[in-house]
């Protein structure tokens, strides 16, 4: 059976991912229709975005082991939530670029969280859990590649800030409340292990 923990994880990860492609895919078009942003300039963006991916990765991973999946993910939620907030306050290029990269720092730190609690202590379930996992990130892609077009078109363009940003202060809502339930199965499993006192004859 999957914990409550774990489930409200899914729902995290659903959440991260839709918004994860609401803004990355769709930045490209902002800042082609807001800048005059050609094929050059948003393979520029790209690219910074993907040498700051290369150690945010890193540092993400590692950010998760030394202060636990939860602040790690906070911390990530915390960078994207502030990119976004940028995002819509300095309407200008080089501030955009600058957000661009902002925000792969922030998602770098949210997915080694989100990997790690999934499969930490599934025991006999991993597979599955991992599958799920799959499952879910796929759907939330497949998602907000069909919708995210007519989302922009109805709301508008400043969408791809405003969006991801309420999306990503839920997603810290809620790892606040997963953060309870992972204590409450820690508590509830080590009071399971501990031995039973010998009765003496």
């Amino acid at each position: 059976m999957i914990s409550p923990a774990k489930i409200l994880i899914f729902l995290i990860e659903f959440l991260n991912c839709y918004a994860a492609i609401y803004y990355s895919n769709f930045i490209f078009f902002y800042l082609r229709r807001a800048f005059g942003f050609g094929e050059a300039e948003n393979l520029l963006t790209a690219a910074a975005g993907g040498f700051v991916y290369i150690i945010a990765a890193w540092l993400g991973g590692k950010s998760a082991q030394r202060y636990g999946c939860i602040r790690a993910f906070c911390l990530g939620a915390c960078g994207v939530i502030s990119a976004m907030i940028l995002g819509m306050t300095f309407p200008i290029p080089a501030a955009q670029v600058a957000v661009y990269c902002l925000w792969t720092l922030g998602i770098c730190f949210t997915w080694p969280s989100l990997e790690t609690l999934i499969s930490d202590k599934a025991g006999g379930q991993l597979p599955r859990v991992v599958g799920i996992y799959n499952v879910i990130w796929a759907g939330g892609a497949a998602l907000a590649y069909f919708t995210a077009g007519m989302l922009i078109e109805k709301l508008g363009i400043a969408s791809v800030f405003w969006i991801p940003l309420i999306i990503a202060t839920v997603e810290l809502a809620l790892a606040s409340c997963a953060a309870g339930l992972v204590r409450k199965e820690n508590n509830n499993q080590h009071q399971q292990e501990i031995p039973a006192p010998a009765v003496s004859s």
